[in-house]
């Protein structure tokens, strides 16, 4: 129930989005896509705990500052209702204070309505007049992230990925953690012990799969089982931009342990261009085109 003695006003935002409701409601609940599209809150805005039904919720900027909330209502897909209960300060969570008890009650409710191939988000919330001015700034904003996010699927279906993938003889988390220093991102990996026990014993560590994502190069990878050369087909991986600084860094960081080919200079076409085989025997060509004006 709602303290009596806080002035609250209710308000209202919508947003109509070009996805099924399925993808918009992952969207604004899933955990990384919920950082974006709330970030006009505050950047780095993020949740602890489950969106389940009868579940405690925290809300917290990167400082570890926020509210206390619970789920009250969750009906996948059409609608979740949040009731505010305190707040969190300084690591600790405060619903007992004069200050916790005006917020308690206070609901935030999230409704969507699929016609045809669109969402409807409605978005009703609890305020007082100190925050409602906020508010009426933000929620627009945040609507606009969560309806960009939402429909950007629609613009990479169909289309199909092309990764670099790669083989090595035993050493491929040597190789891919050499990349990683190089690219940064992240490194996932799985070994043939983790997906078959009964594999033999020399297999066990090797690589079965791994990923290196969201750095400056996407990379996959693996140890070969066959232990056969499958031949290079005269295939180099292409790292090309314009950040003479940042290329010129990654084909000294490639060549450490491997071989020059092509020395990294100015070409006849106006690129600086090279070629390095690094210590694993991967190709690599360079190419540094004039920054645009």
């Amino acid at each position: 129930m709602k303290n009596q003695n806080m002035s609250m006003q209710k308000l209202h935002f919508s947003t109509r989005i070009n996805a099924p409701k399925e993808k918009v409601w992952d969207t604004m609940l899933n955990d990384d896509t919920y950082r974006k599209w709330t970030s006009p809150f505050t950047e780095g805005s993020y949740y602890q705990g489950s969106w389940e039904k009868g579940s405690k919720i925290l809300f917290l900027d990167p400082a570890g500052q926020g509210m206390v909330s619970k789920i009250v209502e969750n009906k996948p897909y059409e609608f979740i209702s949040i009731e505010h209960q305190g707040f969190v300060r300084d690591g600790k969570e405060d619903v007992e204070s004069e200050e916790a008890r005006s917020l308690a009650g206070a609901h935030e409710d999230y409704t969507f309505k699929e016609t045809g191939s669109v969402t409807e988000v409605l978005v009703d919330l609890d305020t007082n007049d100190e925050y409602s001015g906020m508010f009426e700034d933000m929620w627009p904003k945040a609507l606009l992230k969560l309806k960009q996010l939402s429909e950007s699927y629609k613009r990479n279906m169909g289309k199909i990925s092309l990764n670099a993938y790669l083989l090595f003889d035993g050493n491929c988390r040597e190789a891919m953690k050499f990349y990683q220093n190089i690219f940064g991102g992240k490194f996932e990996a799985q070994t043939y012990g983790e997906v078959d026990n009964s594999c033999p014993a020399a297999m066990k560590d090797n690589i079965m799969h791994s990923s290196l994502m969201g750095g400056e190069a996407d990379l996959m990878a693996s140890d070969n089982p066959n232990h056969e050369s499958l031949g290079t087909g005269k295939i180099s991986l292409a790292l090309s931009g314009n950040d003479e600084e940042k290329l010129s860094k990654m084909f000294n960081d490639l060549s450490a342990g491997g071989q020059v080919v092509i020395p990294l200079e100015k070409q006849i076409w106006g690129d600086i261009f090279g070629v390095v085989n690094d210590k694993f025997d991967i190709s690599w060509m360079i190419n540094i085109g004039a920054a645009k004006t």
